[in-house]
């Protein structure tokens, strides 16, 4: 093997997909719950609804967003790790 492997790289690649797993999981709970009683939501017409299940989403967004930058800051300062 070329590289070594996934096992022969720093622990900032190890933190960056442990981050990005997180973030697919949340993804994928933020898409088959919430976003799917939204969609019920507003094909049913009731507004109160749509707009509780829509702050939902935008809490799951905020996280991911957070999470996002987050990994974005340990890609860029993985060299500086020990």
């Amino acid at each position: 093997m070329k590289w070594g492997g996934f096992a022969g790289t720093n622990m900032h690649a190890h933190t960056m997909l442990l981050f990005g797993m997180i973030m697919m999981a949340l993804f994928g709970h933020l898409f088959f719950a919430p976003f799917k009683r939204f969609k019920a939501a507003v094909a049913a017409g009731d507004p109160p609804a749509a707009a509780r299940h829509i702050g939902q989403i935008r809490l799951f967004v905020a996280i991911n967003l957070v999470l996002g930058l987050l990994v974005s800051v340990i890609g860029a300062s993985g060299c500086y790790w020990g």
